[in-house]
């Protein structure tokens, strides 16, 4: 999936949250870049939004104040101001924007899951190696005595 923060275009990649035994020590090792970066970007998406929220704010406010100064009553004014099409246009950017936050904080925690996976994964098979390891030594002693 691919989303736009801002001018840049992020590609949400569920391959990379994959592993397996034999991919393990290579997803370790990538595992903290992917989420420096991930999380770099859902900061700028965080800074988008908050731009289009203030945006979003300072554009009601002033259509509020004008149609109120052009004699509408108040809930008038705020009807007005809330379906004038600058506003309307700046609230779809604010949704764009609280969307694309939320897929890259879902994409974060997909990948603080795959890393937890990970670290039981190399648990569970560096405990398998050792029963394996300590078996074979005791077969091995059954042989010599």
């Amino acid at each position: 999936m691919k989303i736009n923060v801002g001018n840049e275009e992020v590609e949400l990649d569920s391959e990379i949250l994959n592993f397996n035994e034999a991919s393990l020590n290579e997803f370790l090792t990538k595992d903290a870049g992917y989420y420096s970066y991930f999380h770099s970007k859902m900061i700028d998406a965080q800074y988008i939004l908050t731009q289009h929220e203030n945006a979003l704010e300072a554009t009601y406010s002033a259509k509020f104040r004008e149609y109120k100064e052009n004699g509408a009553t108040d809930k008038m004014s705020e009807a007005m101001a809330k379906s004038d099409q600058d506003v309307v246009v700046i609230k779809e950017k604010v949704r764009n924007a609280k969307r694309c936050k939320d897929y890259l904080w879902g994409f974060l925690k997909s990948l603080d899951k795959a890393h937890e996976n990970a670290l039981n994964l190399g648990y569970n098979v560096r405990k398998e190696m050792n029963v394996f390891q300590n078996q074979h030594v005791k077969s091995l002693e059954d042989i010599l005595n």
